[in-house]
């Protein structure tokens, strides 16, 4: 009877050893939009950068398959972030996503203050509320995960 014991109690052990260590992948938890920055200001074009920061909780390395994100300014849409990567992020740790839009100026047209007013307006250090609303896209363990990302942050529009 002995060894029956002690075979059962090392099944119950595995069980419960499997059961604690296999747990269903977690969505990487987005955090903030940073570094944000104007890199270039004409008046045919307006580009502007950021990182998409979020962070791994798993215990198990994912990989960054996908962005699909639209972007306004000042409630206007301005563009769409749309990336197909196959970037590898290690455990328990913070990565960050390069997100870039380009859009003409005069998107960013005011009601009301005519075409070179809006256009001397968005040219001259003016702050613009960016809004970035989309998915990443992440796989862990071969499962793809999208992950939200809704943020705001005002622009100060200067190069």
């Amino acid at each position: 009877m002995r060894p029956i014991s002690l075979a059962l109690s090392t099944i119950l052990c595995f069980f419960v050893l499997v059961a604690t260590t296999c747990s269903k992948p977690q969505a990487p938890e987005f955090k903030n939009v940073k570094n944000v920055a104007v890199e270039e200001l004409t008046l045919s074009n307006v580009t502007i950068k950021g990182d998409a920061v979020c962070f791994n909780p798993n215990g198990m390395g994912i990989t960054i398959r996908a962005t699909d994100i639209d972007v306004s300014a000042n409630e206007v849409a301005v563009g769409k972030v749309t990336q197909e990567l196959k970037t590898k992020v290690p455990a328990n740790s913070d990565f960050s996503i390069p997100l870039v839009v380009s859009f003409p100026p005069k998107k960013l047209l005011s009601k009301g203050s005519g075409l070179l007013g809006g256009l001397l307006s968005a040219l001259s250090d003016q702050k613009v509320n960016m809004h970035y609303k989309g998915t990443i896209t992440v796989e862990v363990l071969g499962v793809g995960i999208k992950v939200p990302l809704d943020e705001q942050q005002e622009v100060l529009l200067k190069k």
